[in-house]
């Protein structure tokens, strides 16, 4: 990662960096200032230790308090965010000019019976991996490319690892079932977990009666899909799937 973050400042001398890491890493975070203390502008800044930290807006507002406002990029507000997998591998690049080919994988969820993490080559069959992990214990009910809370499902498990997987899960019938949603109590969690401050009831309402105006009012469009609101919900309604699917009534209607 050092490699990667001088050859940053080679390139962007006028640039000052900002290293996020969350303030339940103490470890890491004096191993980091003791590395960067002789890089010109470079800070390390503890982050709340709470998700979605590593979302780009979040990062940004929470490092820089700037704000990326909707439809816009982090360039727009003077920023470019890297995560520490990405400035590592541009350090080893210039370093040995080898393309990245092979990616750190976690394999986890009921149905593994030996959980883990593997170096794996991209376009590897996820069937492989599975063998590196002892196999499953059962047949899956779902597969994830991705976490438990923004991961996708995958259709099977030929599909092969990419340059973005980052876990495969792996779960039961238990844990890939869905709870019954049941009415919405009024009771706030979501408009307090959300980490852009947006509404998601307001968002669902909006959506179930296609109301184009409101969907822009509240700014469906700024929604990262991190699934706070979905995770905190007592009532277990569906809204990151509610929020999607407001997204696709938007793009229907020509709006931007």
């Amino acid at each position: 990662m050092y490699a990667g973050l001088t050859a940053l400042k080679k390139y962007y001398p006028k640039a000052h960096v900002i290293i996020g890491i969350e303030n339940n890493k103490k470890h890491a975070i004096e191993v980091m200032r003791k590395y960067t203390d002789d890089v010109d502008k470079c800070d390390v800044c503890e982050l709340p230790a709470s998700y979605p930290q590593g979302g780009e807006k979040v990062l940004i507002y929470n490092t820089t308090g700037r704000i990326v406002p909707e439809g816009k990029l982090p360039f727009d507000v003077g920023c470019i965010v890297l995560n520490a997998t990405t400035l590592s591998f541009i350090g080893k690049y210039l370093l040995t000019g080898r393309p990245l080919t092979t990616k750190c994988v976690t394999i986890d969820g009921s149905a593994v019976k030996e959980p883990k993490n593997v170096i794996a080559y991209i376009g590897t069959p996820v069937r492989e991996l599975v063998e590196l992990a002892g196999g499953l214990v059962c047949e899956p009910s779902k597969v994830l490319y991705g976490g438990p809370m923004m991961g996708l499902s995958m259709p099977d498990m030929d599909q092969p690892v990419l340059k973005n997987t980052n876990a495969l899960l792996f779960f039961d019938e238990k844990d890939a079932r869905l709870p019954e949603p049941s009415a919405c109590i009024h009771c706030g969690r979501c408009l307090d977990a959300c980490p852009l401050k947006l509404m998601p009831t307001e968002l669902e309402h909006a959506c179930e009666k296609r109301d184009v105006a409101m969907l822009q009012k509240l700014k469906v469009n700024l929604c990262m899909e991190c699934g706070s609101c979905s995770f905190v919900c007592p009532a277990k309604r569906n809204l990151v799937e509610s929020h999607k699917l407001a997204k696709l009534i938007l793009r229907e209607a020509g709006v931007k």
